[in-house]
């Protein structure tokens, strides 16, 4: 497929990105040292610590 054959790319826009981890509170801390980014929302879940982080207007929850 030549440069003219290819499609454009377009951007996607996502409502979260779930990020499987065994210190879910630890990870949170580095994102929002290094990055800044807030903690929109904590919880437990079946056993599990669950935190929301936002990045504009998609969130990864850990």
């Amino acid at each position: 497929m030549s440069d003219a054959e290819q499609p454009e790319v377009t951007a996607l826009q996502f409502d979260h990105a779930g990020i499987a981890t065994d210190d879910a509170d630890g990870l949170a801390d580095c994102y929002v040292d290094l990055l800044g980014t807030p903690v929109v929302h904590e919880e437990t879940f079946d056993g599990m610590d669950v935190v929301f982080l936002q990045f504009g207007s998609s969130y990864f929850e850990l």
